[in-house]
């Protein structure tokens, strides 16, 4: 398993694992990225990644601080792997950053991160990810919409839960 992410990232988790007393298995390769300026391919080479072996990507709350630069270079890389892979990732509704959809406490969340030096960059409008996935390579398995997603696990409890409407789980393969 490779855990990939930010440096100062990557060293907070590790930090609040140890923390509890955990520690990471053997198995667990931890690998420092910065998607915005280094190359996702060379980095995994480097910790001994084979991108021909069975593997599954989980990409979850890092598109959203890219530019959309960097979040089609990953895309590309995962499309160039061996077929059959999947990646499931998550996504903000690219009109939470435009403006041109309100989603509640959306406003308030952007001014937060961005008062933390995080700005929230990239968007995706779910109408068109079918496309921009195609074009990085990749086909789309689904794309499940907060309510969507928490109706799947949650069943008749997840009506009468709210918040983060704007964000999306989506998979992406690669042909086979």
């Amino acid at each position: 398993m490779f855990e990939v992410d930010h440096p100062a990232t990557l060293a907070q988790k590790v930090r609040v694992l140890r923390g509890q007393g955990i520690e990471a298995s053997d198995n667990v390769r931890h690998v420092e990225i910065d998607f915005q300026s280094e190359e996702l391919a060379a980095t995994l080479a480097s910790a001994g990644f084979q991108t021909r072996a069975p593997a599954i990507f989980v990409w979850e709350g890092v598109t959203n601080y890219l530019t959309a630069g960097a979040v089609e270079a990953v895309l590309r890389f995962v499309a160039r792997c061996a077929a059959g892979r999947r990646m499931i990732f998550t996504y903000v509704h690219a009109g939470l950053l435009d403006g041109s959809l309100r989603f509640a406490g959306g406003k308030r969340l952007m001014r937060d991160v961005e008062k933390l030096g995080e700005p929230w960059t990239f968007g995706l409008r779910p109408a068109e990810l079918g496309n921009f996935l195609k074009e990085n390579g990749l086909v789309l398995d689904f794309d499940f919409s907060a309510a969507e997603y928490r109706r799947l696990y949650y069943g008749e409890a997840a009506g009468r839960m709210k918040g983060y409407e704007f964000y999306h789980v989506a998979c992406a393969g690669v042909e086979e």
